[in-house]
């Protein structure tokens, strides 16, 4: 039923949309520090700086990630995309970026408020808590969540990426990792394990709706 709703409110979105042209290394609870995204390796994009973001949104922005899937899921296996698809303006006026990837990884519609992430699920949810501290929790219509620990540094095959925290959902015990102006790093189910090996971070002009 989550997957649903989200897709259903997707399609709804791309409709009203506009565009144009693992290993960490565990520090102390308490707020993110220092900002910088890392060290990449071999030229995966860049040209913008989203320093001070766990979850960077404009238009044409590219995540590739590789799943591996065990027994029967939702999530596909192999080399999947996520990417910032489009821009426009909610009915009060809030702009959100429609995000589309796979059921496993981020999709949806987000906007950023006061250092939250939000995510629309028949209403304006929070996705990511503004405040990046170990323990903090929140609740959803997608769920209950809480992050449970901070990282110096997070390791993938598209770089090391610097200050970076864990979020754990309560029912399926799923824990995604977000680093600071990256995004999305990694993340792990009970049957489905999503790595990131390649980034895309050069804008384009874009175009409001």
């Amino acid at each position: 039923m989550k997957y649903l709703t989200i897709g259903l409110t997707l399609a709804m979105f791309l409709l009203a949309g506009c565009g144009s042209d693992k290993k960490g290394t565990t520090a102390g609870a308490g707020g993110p520090g220092g900002s910088g995204s890392g060290t990449e390796n071999g030229g995966n994009g860049g040209g913008a700086n989203f320093g001070d973001t766990y979850f960077p949104l404009a238009k044409n922005l590219e995540w590739t990630y590789d799943t591996k899937v065990e027994g029967t899921s939702v999530c596909k296996a192999g080399k999947q995309v996520t990417k910032v698809n489009a821009m426009a303006k909610d009915q009060t006026g809030n702009d959100y970026y429609v995000v589309i990837g796979d059921t496993c990884l981020p999709y949806g519609a987000f906007r950023a408020e006061e250092g939250s992430t939000l995510i629309q699920v028949g209403q304006w949810e929070t996705y990511l808590s503004a405040k990046f501290e170990v323990g903090e929790t929140w609740s959803s219509l997608l769920g209950s969540y809480e992050y449970v620990e901070k990282l110096e540094s997070f390791e993938t095959p598209a770089g090391t990426f610097n200050d970076c925290v864990v979020r754990e959902e309560g029912t399926t015990k799923t824990r995604d990792t977000y680093c600071k102006g990256v995004g999305l790093v990694h993340t792990q189910g009970t049957n489905f394990e999503s790595t990131l090996i390649k980034k895309s971070f050069t804008r384009k002009p874009q175009k409001q709706c």
